[in-house]
């Protein structure tokens, strides 16, 4: 365990979005904020406003009409959306990794994440979707944040990307940088309300989310998972055991990847992250199904060499005989 683990870290280790991302923040959360104050806000910080009229005239927010203004933007969002997307764009800027860290690779699949836990959400009755990708976007932010704190473990850290969820955070809990709790401290610091913080610090099962939200982004991490880890057979039992603790069918899991890709497609133009080729269900299974012929294969090339040896070994006792 280091010397620095997450309860000892210092507030002031922690990045901090830009100022005027806080004051966002606080404002949203005042009782007393109305849509003019919050445009009024957001409009004196040209670089945000420019940022947030980019991604309102997305395909993924599809505006029947061009939004050319930031009152029209708050208007047609509302005030907690308008805090997601400002929270999403300030997150995807803030963070520069020690140089190796495959940054572009991680927020890629945040976003896969992201999209997953948005679609369950709406299957499941959620209808603040897009808080749902907001949480799924950040809710492993405290991996940037270990590489900050811990530019030495941006290797090892960058190699378990793609091993199974278990093995991640079996290890990241030895080195003492385990990303959900990590994650929950950095959006403490950036002053965001219990509500939307629990469901990251809850994900993995390590800290109690009255909303039931952790069950959601514990879901869209196996999803993720599904396409990011190699091993395949690990990655189905997991999304499959996920899915069904949501009371989702496995049968339901063609469809689901589907529409995922879909969002992936729209958000990542919104959010300006770079996305390769979304592979389907069918290429996974085919993946899964070879590692199943080598474990058999293994298996049996296994049962053939104990087999030689007891016999060798019976062969010497009758010689000794």
């Amino acid at each position: 365990m280091r010397a620095s683990s997450v309860e000892t870290v210092a507030a002031g280790a922690l990045p901090s979005p830009p100022a005027i991302v806080l004051k966002v923040v606080q404002q949203v959360s005042s009782p007393d904020c109305a849509l003019p104050d919050l445009s009024q806000l957001i409009s004196a910080d040209p670089s945000l406003s420019a940022a947030l009229l980019q991604s309102v005239n997305s395909a993924y927010y599809r505006p029947k009409q061009p939004v050319t203004t930031v009152q029209r933007a708050v208007a047609l969002l509302g005030l907690q959306a308008v805090r997601n997307l400002v929270l999403c764009i300030a997150a995807r800027g803030l963070f520069a990794p020690p140089e190796g860290f495959p940054i572009d690779r991680f927020w890629e699949i945040s976003l896969r994440r992201a999209a997953s836990a948005k679609l369950l959400a709406q299957h499941l009755g959620d209808r603040d979707g897009d808080e749902l990708f907001t949480l799924g976007l950040l809710q492993d932010i405290g991996v940037l944040t270990a590489t900050t704190l811990h530019p030495d473990l941006a290797p090892e850290l960058t190699e378990l990307l793609g091993h199974p969820l278990r093995r991640r955070l079996h290890r990241e809990r030895e080195l003492g940088v385990p990303h959900d709790a990590l994650g929950q401290q950095l959006l403490h610091h950036w002053q965001l309300d219990e509500a939307f913080v629990a469901p990251v610090g809850a994900h993995h099962g390590q800290a109690k989310d009255p909303s039931g939200r952790a069950e959601i982004l514990a879901a869209a991490d196996a999803l993720a998972d599904l396409v990011v880890v190699e091993d395949k057979l690990v990655a189905l039992a997991d999304v499959e055991a996920r899915l069904s603790k949501l009371g989702i069918g496995a049968t339901q899991l063609s469809e689901l990847l589907g529409d995922i890709d879909q969002v992936i497609e729209v958000s990542a133009e919104m959010l300006g992250i770079s996305t390769g080729p979304q592979p389907e269900l069918s290429d996974i299974m085919a993946v899964a199904a070879a590692g199943l012929a080598d474990i058999t294969m293994g298996y049996q090339q296994a049962v053939k060499e104990l087999q030689s040896s007891l016999e060798r070994e019976r062969a010497m006792a009758e010689q000794l005989e």
